[in-house]
C-alpha cells in the first residue's frame, strides 16, 4: 500500500505478544532465506502513525520488538476481541457459523491452532518437521465419538493443511476467521500462539501442547 499525503495509519495488530517477535527474535532460517526481511519490516513500521495494544505489558513488548516509539502505541484493546465478548453467548450466530463451515452441531469442538515454526520456513511439505503437532488419532481414541477437532495452522505455513483423513478432523484454511472458530469451540489447544490471549476474554478452556520448547526457544 502507498501512504497518501495527510493519511494516518493505525496498525491493528492481531494478538498479544506471547513469544519473541521481529527485532527481539532470532528467526535464523527466515533471515537466511530473506536477508532483507527485517529491513523491509522496519520500513513498513516507519509508516505507522499508531499501533494498537491490549495492555501495558503488550505495549512494552511491542516497543521493543517493533522498535517503535512508546507514544505511538495505544493501549485500547482489540476490536476482534470486543466482537468475541459481545457475541460469545449468541447461540444463533454460533449455530450459523458451524453450519457455514460444515461443523457438526452435536459434537464437542476442539480448536487446534499451533503457531508457525521458523525452522520449517519455506521447506517442502515432505521435509518439514511435524513432530511438534498433535497426534489426532491418539487423542480421538481416548476421547471417543463425542468430540470433533478443527485443525487450523498459522498463516505463515505455506501449506497449512496437515491432511489427516479422519472424519472427526476438519482442516480449515486461512480464509476461515479465527475469532469465529474461537467462539464456536468448546476448548482450544495451541502452543506459543497469542490465540490464548483472545480466548481468555471469554473464559474459553485452553490447553498448551509444547513438544519442541528447546528448539523453538
Amino acid at each position: 500500500f502507498k501512504k497518501k499525503k495527510g493519511q494516518r495509519w493505525i496498525q491493528l495488530w492481531h494478538g498479544t505478544p506471547f513469544k519473541r517477535m521481529l527485532f527481539d527474535s532470532n528467526e535464523s532460517t527466515m533471515l537466511k532465506l530473506n536477508p532483507n526481511h527485517k529491513v523491509k519490516m522496519k520500513n513498513d513500521i516507519s509508516r505507522w502513525d499508531y499501533l494498537i495494544a491490549d495492555s501495558e505489558i503488550a505495549k512494552l513488548k511491542f516497543e521493543s520488538s517493533f522498535d517503535i516509539k512508546n507514544k505511538k502505541i495505544i493501549s485500547t484493546g482489540y476490536p476482534r476481541n470486543e466482537w468475541l465478548i459481545n457475541n460469545h453467548k449468541n447461540e444463533k450466530l454460533i449455530k450459523n457459523i458451524k453450519i457455514k463451515n460444515n461443523i457438526p452441531l452435536d459434537k464437542k469442538i476442539i480448536l487446534y491452532a499451533p503457531t508457525w515454526r521458523d525452522y520449517n520456513y519455506k521447506l517442502q511439505e515432505k521435509l518439514k518437521d511435524k513432530s511438534y503437532l498433535m497426534y489426532f488419532n491418539e487423542l480421538l481414541d481416548e476421547l471417543g465419538e463425542d468430540y470433533y477437532i478443527i485443525n487450523k495452522a498459522h498463516s505463515m505455513d505455506t501449506q497449512p493443511s496437515w491432511n489427516t483423513g479422519l472424519t472427526q478432523v476438519l482442516t480449515v484454511n486461512n480464509k476461515v476467521e479465527t475469532q469465529e472458530l474461537i467462539m464456536i469451540s468448546d476448548m482450544i489447544v495451541s502452543d506459543y500462539s497469542s490465540i490464548f490471549f483472545d480466548a481468555i476474554h471469554i473464559n474459553k478452556p485452553f490447553y498448551f501442547l509444547i513438544k519442541d520448547f528447546p528448539e523453538f526457544n
